[in-house]
């Protein structure tokens, strides 16, 4: 594969000759040894919202956005037609919109390692000018900045870790987590250096939850020029189980407070219990709440298995101890029956094995139904499903069944 390696300049200037004059805000401009390189891209920010403006390229691939009041201006085109020269210019009354603004690397997620060099100048209402560089690697962008400085959202003051929190990294600890703090200086670019601190409390949780980790982290700015931003946030499983044998039935308990740059502060006051396939959402104000089993069991049964000569054969596992019986039925024919008693949280394959009659009636079928029942003590379960047949494979539906008394 041929690496093409380029340097890319950006240079932004914001201009305010007097706080009531109309005329270019923002200009960038940029070059590569490439001349097919595409275009950094520039997003304006508003009030703390997200994209109000945004240009990309030559804004005729996908319209780009103007913030209202503004106009893009683009000149230069390369052999792509990305514009070289990309200005936002005020052109309506009230004049001296405060904004912010972010420009980021266009080849996010390329292969190939472009750099891009980029020096930003800006000059505020009352005449003071800031000029800074900074090397943008792949899928990086530029701290977002705001012009005049003063334009950023003032930060709340950090409320420090909450009772939840600590509630949450204690209930980590206990299930082997780790914690880790860290310090470091962040140098922004137009901005005096400040520092961040970072918390992590996390351990590793079976593949099968949908998760990598579990776990509480926290992170607090402090002497940031723009405002102090800070986050709290914990997501922690019910009963994961272990990598050997996980719980099918788990579910993820989550909640957060924080403010970011450019944002209001976001928080999930109460703890949140994601949605899975049997359990709705639903929301408890103590983490031990949201733990709490919400029913007496769950089975499941998936993946792709093969139709063979005796019978049909399909993984299953049951969050507590429980006998599964599988059914495959054409019609109100039971073709295959067979059960298994299965130990928690332990997947192992049952076996549906055919009648003689099931032999013959599954010839020239292409869709059956599998039913899936599952007993524990006085609670039971079931759960059906369509198949489709090719060949000597089935492709069997991913069934969950609700234990109930």
């Amino acid at each position: 594969m041929t690496r093409i390696r380029c340097a890319i300049v950006v240079a932004l200037v914001l201009s305010f000759p007097d706080a009531a004059a109309a005329g270019e805000r923002l200009k960038v401009e940029w070059s590569a040894a490439w001349d097919q390189a595409r275009s950094p891209t520039v997003h304006i920010f508003e009030e703390g919202l997200d994209d109000t403006g945004y240009h990309e390229g030559s804004c005729t691939a996908q319209p780009c956005r103007t913030p209202q009041g503004f106009r893009w201006e683009g000149t230069n085109p390369n052999a792509a037609g990305d514009f070289k020269v990309i200005a936002l210019v005020e052109d309506a009354a009230p004049l001296g919109r405060p904004f912010c603004f972010e420009v980021r690397h266009a080849y996010a997620g390329s292969p190939f390692p472009i750099p891009v060099q980029v020096t930003v100048t800006t000059t505020a209402p009352n005449g003071s000018t800031r000029t800074a560089q900074r090397t943008l690697d792949v899928g990086q962008r530029m701290p977002r900045e705001c012009s005049p400085v003063e334009a950023a959202v003032s930060a709340p003051p950090d409320p420090g870790p909450q009772p939840w929190f600590d509630d949450a990294v204690r209930e980590v600890q206990s299930r082997g987590g780790r914690c880790t703090e860290t310090s470091e200086a962040v140098q922004p670019v137009l901005e005096t250096p400040y520092t961040l601190r970072y918390r992590e409390c996390v351990r590793a949780v079976p593949k099968e939850s949908g998760l990598v980790r579990e776990g509480c982290t926290s992170s607090v700015s402090q002497g940031d020029q723009r405002g102090d931003a800070w986050s709290y946030g914990c997501d922690v499983l019910a009963a994961p189980g272990t990598e050997r044998r996980p719980n099918p039935a788990t579910w993820v308990c989550q909640r957060y407070h924080l403010w970011e740059h450019g944002d209001t502060v976001r928080r999930r006051p109460n703890w949140y219990a994601t949605a899975t396939k049997i359990f709705p959402a639903g929301a408890w104000r103590t983490l031990a709440g949201c733990l709490t089993p919400r029913a007496a069991g769950t089975a499941r049964s998936q993946g792709v298995q093969t139709a063979g000569r005796r019978g049909f054969t399909v993984p299953v596992a049951c969050s507590v101890a429980c006998t599964v019986e599988l059914q495959v039925v054409r019609g109100k024919a039971v073709l295959a029956r067979g059960a298994r008693r299965l130990p928690a949280n332990r997947r192992a394959t049952v076996r549906a094995r055919f009648s003689p009659t099931g032999k013959r009636a599954l010839q020239g079928a292409q869709r059956l139904t599998v039913r899936l029942v599952a007993r524990a003590g006085r609670r039971r379960g079931r759960a059906e499903d369509t198949v489709h047949i090719s060949g000597s494979r089935i492709s069997a539906p991913t069934l969950d069944v609700l234990l109930r008394r």
